[in-house]
């Protein structure tokens, strides 16, 4: 299968994921055989890739010495705090979210699994569908350690 163009891979993915908008371009320079691909919130980086990959395109990363037919791509997802926001909203169900400024305090979970904090929480339900309920708990662990002033996260929580 011959490699799709740009416009085709920009027609492809705009059918495929309506609701968001794709930036599909060339490098310049030493990358000029790059295809970049960008957009913002939307569909995570492996549905992107499943997509372009599926009408014969090879994403990869700007790390990689490998090529595939001379040609390379790289997938660029910027996040809005909007977005973040809603995630948020999403993990917290009805409680409230705090301040985007505190979701850095770092707690401990209590099964000696290391430190996180809600963007920890967040963006690992942005990236990963799949682990939405893991981070839903997680979410309100630490919302009930930061709202207390813990350094560990309970063990259990409430959802209500």
């Amino acid at each position: 299968m011959a490699r799709p163009d740009n416009s085709t891979i920009k027609r492809s993915l705009s059918k495929r994921f309506p609701a968001t908008s794709f930036r599909v371009f060339s490098g310049r320079g030493t990358s000029s055989s790059w295809t970049h691909i960008a957009w913002q919130d939307g569909p995570s980086e492996q549905l992107v890739t499943a997509h372009v990959s599926s009408i014969g395109a090879r994403p990869g990363y700007m790390d990689q010495t490998d090529y595939y037919n001379g040609e390379r791509m790289s997938l660029t997802r910027k996040i809005s705090d909007a977005f973040k926001l809603r995630v948020a909203v999403e993990l917290l169900g009805s409680k409230p979210v705090p301040p985007m400024d505190v979701w850095h305090y770092s707690v401990k979970r209590p099964n000696g699994g290391g430190w996180y904090d809600l963007r920890d929480c967040v963006w690992q339900a942005i990236q990963r569908r799949d682990y939405l309920d893991s981070c839903r708990f997680d979410a309100h662990a630490w919302l009930e350690a930061w709202a207390h002033g813990l350094k560990e996260a309970p063990s259990a929580v409430c959802y209500a």
